[in-house]
């Protein structure tokens, strides 16, 4: 459709891997095999049609990839120490029945992760709390609770949880699979005032 409207260039298949050793960690295009020649060939037709030229962005991902994946073989890279991999739209939180303690205010909750990618992801799996907010958009800041077990000490936004021993003696997430249960420790700071609490989070692979 941009060909259509006068495009002069136009960029597909950003990352696209080029060695059965550069496993791709958010599904790019594996051009490690002749078998997307034809795929790439019809593209071009379809854009060259209409005037505009195409480009195809190609990669070794070196330490931005794991090696829990593709062909399941070691990473080659410059360096031993690997990227994370952001992993925030692969995984779920699933909340396990947990308790409240209205005297206290604290709050325990125990996590799982569930990974909804096709994909395999490599722990361990960090998870950091973003913001509190409504379910509405909204960020609470006079109404955020307190976080009381982070993994990295910190109270509030930028908490952290890394889940290591909960996926197994493998270390790894299947497609589908769930990880077992950690507990996140909040303290509320006026329930009756906060009817509905979301914790926006993002997650990451950690070397």
């Amino acid at each position: 459709e941009k060909a259509k409207g006068g495009l002069a260039l136009t960029m597909f298949g950003g990352s696209s891997i080029v060695s059965v050793d550069s496993p791709p960690p958010f599904g790019q295009i594996d051009l490690d095999t002749d078998r997307v020649i034809p795929w790439l060939q019809a593209i071009a037709d379809a854009v060259h049609r209409h005037g505009c030229a195409t480009m195809i962005q190609i990669t070794h991902m070196g330490r931005r990839t794991g090696w829990s994946s593709h062909g399941w073989l070691p990473t080659i890279a410059p360096s031993a120490v690997g990227e994370p991999v952001d992993v925030t739209g692969r995984i779920e939180l699933v909340n396990d029945p947990g308790a409240y303690d209205a005297e206290t205010r604290v709050l325990d909750l125990w996590i799982r992760l569930k990974n909804v990618s096709a994909a395999p992801i490599a722990g361990p799996v960090e998870v950091e709390i973003r913001k509190f907010g409504s379910g509405m958009d909204d960020t609470f800041a006079e109404f955020a609770p307190e976080v009381l077990n982070a993994d990295n000490g910190a109270r509030g936004p930028g908490a952290r949880f890394v889940y290591d021993e909960a996926l197994g003696t493998e270390g790894v997430l299947p497609p589908g699979g769930v990880s077992g249960a950690m507990l996140w420790r909040f303290r509320l700071a006026e329930p009756i005032r906060v009817p509905n609490l979301h914790v926006y989070v993002t997650g990451r692979e950690v070397p």
